[in-house]
């Protein structure tokens, strides 16, 4: 039997790296002495590679089991049998002998009888291989992990931190994929397995790093073990991202001096040792700017800097010395791609020494350069209009105005003010579409809304009659035969009384054709002002008139208005600025920039004036040396009143306003009022 044991482990070993990890204690001999020998011949046969013929023996087994055979007999036989189905890549019979033999071992075995996890464990493993992810966790939620043998129990800890990463909750994978190291007889598996939970770790640490470091902190390790050391990295990045550096060098300092030289975190950690040194000295008036000043995108860059650079030399331009004389700024150009941008990033906090950063202004750069400004624990005001929310934590600020924000302010103001219910999505048929459609969707069914309609049309399209017809209805018209009968008998009667003749009695008998009908209070039409300049026109065609069409920020252009502002005089739309505006703020604002720069200031400009702005409050009225205080004062005072809104700092994050706006006559106006009956325009 020994030959065969070493057969069975290197079979489980195999199957633990390809993603699957069944118990090796699986087979044991039964207790029923009548079928003992047919049992053992199947296990011998399987074990030599004869699955078929031990599969046919298991049958036999079973089927002639009498009533008083031991439960555990029975339950031993149907895990063999889904062991070997498994292996012959049939895992919905194998996932069905695994639901059968924990039946029979929850209701027959004691609650800590180690055949019963055994089984749990195995159906949990096969649930995961198919997918069914949440069934795999409630499997293994039932397990006790001391009930397993020390292999078993660290393959459970394995195929846990698997479920784990597959439901997102990171935080617990990182926690079991260290336990499972921690049980690991061979090195490669037990190094595998920290490797997991460093990668892993990428993934935590952003929203509330405090709490994760605290969860990390409680899981019970072997003291000295490699498992203990590499968790020592794990809470020094966590340190990192809560911006204690002291804290995050002891940790790797204690690493460096008591961890093996083996360990398989040690080049990581001697990394972050490094990038600690260079990043723990900090020049708290030396402000760093990541902005695109070359390439393509290098007028918007060189715009944001223009509001920038006002910014700090604040309104009096008269005075010989500010206040803010004493604040410098240190400006890299971003470039186009996200690695150009993270090494002028790293280069400002490195070798800059800054104490915080105003950039990127490229979504494409966002992620990378949040996640190292996350990483390094320095506050970055990202101007980014697109932000990924997995990249966004403690320390990262967007002050610009997202879609998400956009679509929230327009669908609250539609529904709770306006009493809006019904709505039409018209909208393009690729990636930007299909963010807005979803935003829009969602905020409007989370305020009780209805989405009554729907239809896509091809990206740079000039021609939308199929979908305004089909919003409306007209394909259906000839359901509505009751309505449609009595339309065509009032157009003979006053056809038989119409005395002129040609086109002009044309379009007086087309009034008499049945319509489509708008069921919907407001159409979202989210696209630029070419196409939306198209589709107004197209809807009022169909006599559907005075429909209000809701947008977004690409709508505030007097293009829009040129092209149809007869048909969106109830429009509603958003925008972070709004230049025209009749707050003294804003006007000042913009005199002041028209002045200097002699041209009259867009979005871009004033969100990069506002980040400027509640930077050096933050600098000018708190007493900061190291970066995490200049998140505690922001979130110490909350509330910043900027030119394109109010910004709200809390420790879920950025929220602010925006400018609401609609079309009247001939130009756009900002609506100030909440109340639907007495909307002021300004």
């Amino acid at each position: 039997m020994k030959v065969f044991r070493h057969k069975k482990t290197l079979i489980l070993l195999c199957l633990l790296f390809s993603s699957v990890s069944f118990a090796e204690e699986t087979i044991l001999p039964p207790t029923t002495e009548s079928n003992e020998t047919t049992y053992q011949e199947a296990e011998r046969l399987y074990l030599n590679g004869k699955s078929d013929q031990a599969l046919s023996l298991l049958e036999k087994f079973l089927q002639a089991a009498p009533p008083t055979t031991d439960p555990s007999s029975i339950v031993r036989a149907r895990n063999l049998r889904g062991l070997m189905l498994f292996q012959s890549k049939k895992t919905p019979l194998a996932l069905n002998e695994f639901e059968v033999a924990v039946q029979i071992a929850n209701r027959n075995l004691s609650p800590t009888d180690s055949l019963l996890h055994l089984t749990r464990y195995n159906l949990g493993n096969a649930q995961f291989q198919l997918g069914k992810n949440d069934d795999a966790y409630e499997s293994l939620s039932q397990i006790n992990p001391e009930a397993l043998d020390i292999d078993t129990r660290m393959r459970f800890y394995h195929l846990s931190g698997n479920i784990d990463v597959s439901r997102n909750t990171y935080k617990e994978a990182i926690g079991n994929y260290l336990l499972a190291s921690s049980l690991a007889k061979d090195i490669g598996i037990r190094d595998t397995f920290i490797h997991k939970a460093y990668n892993n770790s990428k993934k935590i640490f952003l929203k509330e790093p405090q709490s994760e470091i605290s969860y990390l902190k409680e899981i019970k390790l072997p003291e000295q073990s490699v498992s203990h050391w590499a968790r020592e990295v794990l809470l020094a990045k966590g340190f990192m991202h809560l911006g204690k550096l002291e804290e995050a060098t002891d940790h790797l300092k204690d690493f460096s001096s008591n961890a093996a030289l083996d360990n398989p975190l040690r080049l990581q950690a001697e990394e972050m040792l490094s990038d600690l040194s260079k990043i723990s000295d900090v020049n708290p008036k030396s402000i760093g700017i990541l902005l695109p000043l070359s390439g393509r995108f290098g007028k918007f860059g060189k715009m944001c800097l223009n509001a920038i650079t006002m910014a700090m030399k604040g309104y009096d331009q008269s005075l010989e010395t500010s206040p803010l004389d004493q604040f410098s700024l240190i400006i890299k150009d971003s470039g186009e791609t996200a690695e150009s941008a993270q090494k002028a990033f790293e280069e400002l906090v490195k070798e800059e020494k800054v104490v915080s950063i105003i950039g990127p202004l490229l979504s494409k750069q966002f992620s990378t350069v949040a996640r190292k400004s996350q990483e390094f624990g320095v506050p970055l005001f990202s101007l980014s209009q697109k932000i990924d929310s997995e990249a966004a934590g403690s320390f990262i600020y967007p002050v610009s105005l997202t879609p998400q924000k956009q679509i929230e302010l327009i669908v609250d103001r539609a529904v709770n003010v306006n009493g809006y219910k019904k709505f039409a999505i018209l909208a393009p048929d690729d990636s930007f579409g299909d963010e807005y459609v979803n935003l829009f969707w969602d905020s409007v069914e989370k305020l009780g809304g209805e989405i009554t309609g729907i239809e896509r049309y091809p990206s740079k399209s000039t021609d939308f009659r199929e979908e305004i017809s089909r919003l409306l209805g007209i394909p259906y018209i000839e359901s509505r035969s009751i309505e449609v009968a009595e339309l065509k008998k009032r157009q003979e009667r006053f056809a038989s009384t119409l005395k002129v003749r040609g086109r002009l009695r044309q379009r007086y008998l087309q009034t008499f054709e049945p319509k489509g009908i708008a069921q919907f209070d407001a159409i979202f039409v989210p696209d630029d002002p070419s196409t939306v300049g198209q589709i107004a026109p197209s809807l009022a065609v169909q006599d559907i008139e005075n429909v209000p069409f809701l947008g977004i920020n690409t709508w505030n252009t007097m293009e829009l208005v040129q092209r149809a502002g007869r048909y969106l005089q109830k429009s509603l739309f958003v925008d972070a600025f709004y230049a025209s505006s009749k707050d003294p703020k804003t006007i000042e604002f913009v005199q002041e920039y028209m002045k200097l720069f002699q041209s009259i200031p867009g979005t871009i400009e004033v969100q990069a004036y506002d980040a400027t702005a509640i930077l050096l409050d933050v600098l000018l009225n708190s007493k900061v040396e190291q970066r995490n205080q200049v998140k505690d004062y922001l979130l110490s005072k909350s509330t910043f009143d900027g030119i394109s809104g109010t910004y709200k700092f809390t420790s879920e994050g950025v929220s602010r306003d925006a400018r609401l706006l609609t079309v009247k006559g001939n130009s756009i106006l900002e609506i100030s009022s909440r109340s639907p009956s007495n909307d002021t325009i300004n």
